[in-house]
């Protein structure tokens, strides 16, 4: 089929076509995460972003994910074993910049840790692992559609007050 696909491509010069891999569970294994995740050109590079059916495995290797959304949001829902360090605030005039996220982290991990970073839809969160590689944490991963995605791949999510309720 990718023959007939190349050769209708051929074919037609206006159009264009583009294969690419299919990417479900199996296209992150577990070994292409834990190189991802620790390579070296993940350290210099700018900050990546994953698919969130990559998340699974990246947390099950003992990476940790901050939900970078505001408090509000973080106490209606977020992934499961989530940590909240908000990026922005919200203000009369809108959202404002956290002055101290990356010192936030900072108390958190080390440069060197490899975490992942998440929001609503994968913006804020993109924007917070920029500031971060900026800040020197060499290993920052963006979560690609956020929240919103994790809700649509059905993964494991939790509220405030169950964490609440889970350590009393």
């Amino acid at each position: 089929m990718a023959a007939s696909v190349v050769a209708a491509a051929r074919a037609s010069r206006s159009t264009i076509f583009t294969l690419r891999p299919r990417i479900n569970d199996s296209y992150y294994s577990p070994r292409w995460v834990a190189r991802f995740a620790t390579s070296a050109e993940s350290a210099t590079e700018e900050p990546r972003s994953v698919p969130v059916n990559a998340v699974k495995n990246l947390l099950e290797s003992g990476h940790c994910y901050v939900d970078v959304r505001t408090g509000d949001e973080f106490i209606a829902g977020h992934p499961k074993g989530a940590i909240n360090i908000p990026y922005m605030f919200k203000s009369g005039a809108g959202m404002d910049k956290n002055p101290k996220f990356a010192e936030e982290v900072s108390s958190s991990f080390a440069k060197d840790d490899s975490f992942l970073v998440g929001c609503q839809s994968g913006r804020r969160s993109l924007m917070a692992a920029h500031d971060l590689h900026s800040a020197g944490f060499r290993y920052v991963i963006n979560v690609a559609g956020g929240y919103s995605a994790w809700l649509q791949h059905g993964l494991p999510t939790e509220a405030a007050d169950t964490v609440a309720s889970n350590k009393l």
